[in-house]
Order: C-alpha cells, then structure tokens, then sequence
C-alpha cells in the first residue's frame, strides 16, 4: 500500500520558518483567498494608513495645547508666514481651541481604529473560513492509508492551530506592521520637523543598540536552546528508568539512576544560570542606554530652550514622537518573530493541498448555496 507523506504533519504545532524568497514566495501563494474581498482589505489598508497619520497628530496638538499654558512661548526671529513647517511649528493657539482639536483629533482616530479592526477581521476571518474548507476537502480525498499513519490529532491541528496562526497574520500582525511602518515615517518626519539636531542626537543611539540588541540576542537564543535540549535530556532518563523499573529494583541501582538524573540537572541549572547573566546584562544594558539617552535629549533641548530655539512644548512634542519611534521598533522584533510562526503554518497547510488525493467528487459543496462562506 503506498504512503503517502505530508512533511508539515509530523509535529503538533508548526515551527519558525527562515524568511527567505521562496518562502515568502510560496506564502504569497495563500493571499489568493483574500481576492474575494480585496476591495475590504484595499480599504482596511487606506484605514490602517489614516489611523497612523490621525494618531500622530496627538503629540503636535499636545504641544501646542502646553505652549498655550506657557506665557511667551514662541520661536523668536520666525516669520510665521514665511515658511508652512516653521509656521505650523510657531502658530499659537488658545488652551480651548487645543483641547478642541485634541478631542477632534481622539473622535477621528477613534474611528479609523474600529475599522481598521473590523475591516481586517472581516477579511481574515472570511478568506481563513474559505481555507479551512479547501484543506478539509483536500483530507477528505486522502485514501485510507493515509489516515491509519497518522493520528486524528495531528490533522485536526493543520485545521485549528496552523490555519488560525495564518488569520492572525491578516487579521493582526499585518495590520500592525503596516501600522508600525506609518507610525515609523511620520514619526521620523516629525522628529527631523521639530529639530534636527535632537533627531540626530536621538538616533545616534540606535545603531548602537541595534548591534548590542543582534550579538545578545544571538547569545541568549543559543543558550535557551542549550537549556531545553538538557531539559529533555533529563526527561529522557526519567522515562527510561521508569520503563526500565524492574532491571533498576532488580540491580538495586537506584543510587545510580539518582546520580545521573542530578547531574543532568545541575548541567541544565549551569546553563540557565549562565543565560541569566547575558539576559541581566543586556536588559540592564538597554535601559541604562534608553533613559541615559533620554535624559541626554531632555539637557541638550532644555539649553535649546534656554538659546530661545524650543518651547517647552515643541520639547514635549519631540519627545512623544520619539517615543513612538522607539515603540515601533521594539514591536518589529515580536513581528518578526511572528511572520517566522506565520511561514512555518503556511508550510504545512500549502503540503496538504498540493499533496495528491483520490478522485472524490466535491461539486455539491461548491454549488450549493448553503456552503457559500462571503457574508455581509
């Protein structure tokens, strides 16, 4: 009887996958689901781009709204007409029609946030119902063979976890990353806006980072992945002593057994501990880096200020928006963790339909209008 192997359905859950061209590629493949509704997720995406532009305006109103409490607080030597940014950057407005505009500005977003949600989800959730259909249809062709090799489990995961983890990546972590990458350029627009000198002194820390962020990292995922292969080391001897009981009650070896299950676990204790260290060194590293760089802009634009360069509340503006730069890329790690989980899924649903089934007639189901998934 011939077997028929579906790699992707050997383990219960799907690991990371390498971001590379040809997985990125093949993942691609699935966006073809989202073509019944591309006009929705078109228009999710518009939303997703508004919603950062709305958000951003936050921080420019919050400024201006300090700078109205601050008598004199204006750039002097600026004509406010002579230039739009300079103009936008020194105009003056009272605290009630900066509040006004804050609360405008809170209404927008408000909006724009619950349909870039409701947009995205619809679209994740229709075009992943439509793929559930189409890898259940495809199992259901599967000969006999194929189901006694593997366990019901192990299918019913590519319909749950794998296929659930790629809805998330439309639905979530697609709408997030478009978002971070908005919030990111206009974040940096505003920053070099308000002062180039302070972006420059702000981002001259990143590079920095960034190297010490990769050497770490790199660090501490090996010794994470020393620490589980020992753990399951150790689990090995428990299994293989409790299968073994008889020989060990029979030899009297229990001493022994005891022996060798604590030095596994001292080796798994050296390693963690170890890890510990670079983990501690490195989170004590970023935060003496990020709050000493900010305590750094914080002096370098009070002297602006005192030089009549900045007001408090251009101050307050950079700040925030530095602020949301330095969010977004602190969420780009998480992402890109997350797209590692997305291609490993996508591998193994893109196995099981282009694996080779029995011929099964499944016309009814595409023809009845009950199985039609698009909704409202």
């Amino acid at each position: 009887m011939a077997r028929h192997s579906i790699p992707g359905l050997k383990e219960a859950s799907s690991p990371k996958a390498k971001i590379s061209k040809e997985n990125l590629r093949e993942a691609l493949v699935l966006f073809k689901y989202l073509r019944p509704y591309r006009g929705q997720f078109i228009l999710g995406l518009i939303v997703i781009a508004l919603s950062a532009f709305t958000t951003s305006l936050f921080p420019l109103f919050l400024g201006k709204m300090i700078d109205a409490a601050s008598p004199g607080a204006s750039l002097p030597g600026m004509d406010t007409g002579s230039q739009l940014g300079l103009g936008l950057k020194n105009i003056r407005w009272s605290l009630n029609t900066a509040l006004l505009l804050i609360f405008c500005q809170l209404g927008v977003q408000t909006f724009f946030s619950f349909m870039r949600v409701y947009l995205l989800t619809a679209v994740g959730e229709r075009s992943l119902a439509d793929m559930r259909k189409d890898v259940y249809s495809k199992l259901l062709t599967m000969p006999i063979s194929f189901f006694s090799e593997r366990r019901v489990g192990e299918l019913s995961n590519r319909i749950s976890s794998d296929l659930s983890q790629i809805q998330d990546a439309i639905s979530f972590t697609l709408a997030e990353f478009l978002r971070g990458v908005f919030t990111l350029v206009i974040g940096l627009f505003f920053i070099f806006w308000i002062s180039p000198k302070l972006a420059l002194v702000m981002l001259s820390v990143v590079p920095l980072l960034a190297i010490v962020a990769v050497v770490f990292g790199k660090r501490i995922r090996k010794m994470s992945r020393k620490t589980q292969d020992q753990l399951a080391d150790s689990g090995t001897i428990v299994q293989e002593t409790f299968h073994g009981i008889s020989i060990v009650k029979a030899f009297t070896s229990e001493y022994h057994e005891v022996s060798r299950y604590v030095k596994s676990l001292k080796a798994v204790v050296s390693t963690a501990i170890s890890n510990a260290r670079y983990r501690g060194a490195f989170v004590a590293f970023m935060i003496f880096s990020l709050f000493g760089t900010l305590a750094f802009v914080i002096w370098y634009g009070g002297r602006m200020i005192q030089a009549g360069e900045l007001t408090i509340g251009v101050l307050v503006m950079f700040l925030i928006f530095s602020m949301f730069v330095g969010g977004t890329f602190a969420g780009f790690a998480d992402m890109f963790s997350q797209l590692q989980k997305t291609l490993g899924a996508t591998q193994s649903v893109r196995e099981i339909l282009r694996s080779d089934g029995e011929s099964v007639d499944l016309l009814p189901v595409e023809t009845d209008p009950k199985f039609v998934l698009k909704g409202n």
